[in-house]
C-alpha cells in the first residue's frame, strides 16, 4: 500500500519530470487492472488521508468510466460486484463533503452505464432517500 500512496503522490507532484514518470506507471498498471482498482479501492476506503481519497476517487472514475477503454470492460463479474460493493459501502461511512461527492459521482457514472444491473444500485438510494442519516439521503439524491 505504501508504494501506491507514493505513486498517488507523485500524480500530485508539482514537478513535471516525477508527474510524469508516475503517469507512465500508472499507466503501465492498467494492464493489471484489478489490481490497479483495488489499491484505489483500498486507499479510498482506508487512507486517512483526504489528498489520497480525492486522488483515488478521480483515478478511479477516470479508469472505470471515463478513459477511452475503461477498465470496467475488463474486470470480472464479480470484481464489479465487489467494486459497486464498496463504493456503496464507503457511502455509509463518514466522508467529507468532496470524498462523498466523488464517491457518489462513480456509483452514478456506473450506473447509467449497467442498464438492468442498476436495479440494485437504484433500489439502494431510494430506500436511502428516506433515511434519518442525513449523509445517506444526500448520497441518494447526488447518485440519482
Amino acid at each position: 500500500m505504501g508504494d501506491f500512496i507514493l505513486l498517488l503522490e507523485q500524480l500530485l507532484c508539482a514537478d513535471n519530470n516525477i508527474r510524469a514518470s508516475a503517469e507512465a506507471i500508472f499507466n503501465q498498471a492498467k494492464s493489471n487492472p484489478t489490481d490497479l482498482i483495488g489499491n484505489l479501492l483500498k486507499t479510498l476506503v482506508e487512507s486517512n488521508r483526504d489528498d489520497m481519497k480525492l486522488m483515488s476517487s478521480i483515478l478511479l472514475r477516470q479508469v472505470l468510466v471515463r478513459d477511452e477503454q475503461t477498465l470496467w470492460v475488463a474486470i470480472s463479474v464479480e470484481t464489479k460486484q465487489e467494486v459497486k460493493r464498496i463504493l456503496l459501502s464507503a457511502l455509509m461511512t463518514p466522508q467529507t463533503k468532496n470524498v462523498r461527492r466523488k464517491i457518489c459521482d462513480i456509483v452514478a457514472e456506473l450506473t447509467t452505464q449497467q442498464g438492468e444491473d442498476a436495479s440494485v444500485v437504484l433500489g439502494q438510494m431510494v430506500e436511502w432517500s428516506k433515511n434519518e442519516n442525513h449523509n445517506l439521503r444526500l448520497s441518494s439524491i447526488l447518485v440519482l
